[in-house]
């Protein structure tokens, strides 16, 4: 097997382990990764709403997120969490996740900048192309 493979396996897991500690469902779990991944490039790129929304259209700018979200659900399940009240676990999974707190410290490195870019570009000239 893979070591991709495995890895993605690994991320299910601690997926499923992340909503059975939290008491959600994998649409809710789904549903928080998108909010913040959107509120991640507001904080990262406040002042470039079309950006923004050009970027939260790219495969790849999605692929980088639930990697960067994967890494940090595998610190959280490895924690020893289950002896804290849920709702600590929850607070704990929320700081964890902060959008705001991971715009200072988290970057789209180069390939993912360039590689959404590219996206855009073809995005830009496919809607000219309607026109």
């Amino acid at each position: 097997m893979s070591r991709v493979v495995n890895r993605r396996k690994q991320f299910e897991e601690f997926k499923r382990r992340v909503c059975e500690l939290l008491g959600i469902t994998e649409q809710q779990y789904a549903d928080l990764q998108f909010k913040y991944g959107r509120q991640y490039l507001q904080a990262y790129i406040p002042h470039d709403p079309v950006g923004i929304d050009q970027l939260l259209e790219q495969r790849i700018y999605w692929t980088w997120w639930r990697n960067h979200w994967a890494m940090r659900d595998e610190q959280f399940c490895v924690g020893h969490v289950e002896s804290l009240s849920l709702k600590l676990r929850t607070q704990l999974y929320h700081e964890l996740h902060n959008p705001n707190t991971l715009a200072s410290c988290i970057r789209p490195n180069g390939v993912i900048l360039e590689l959404a870019y590219a996206g855009m570009i073809s995005n830009v000239n496919k809607s000219i192309q309607k026109a």
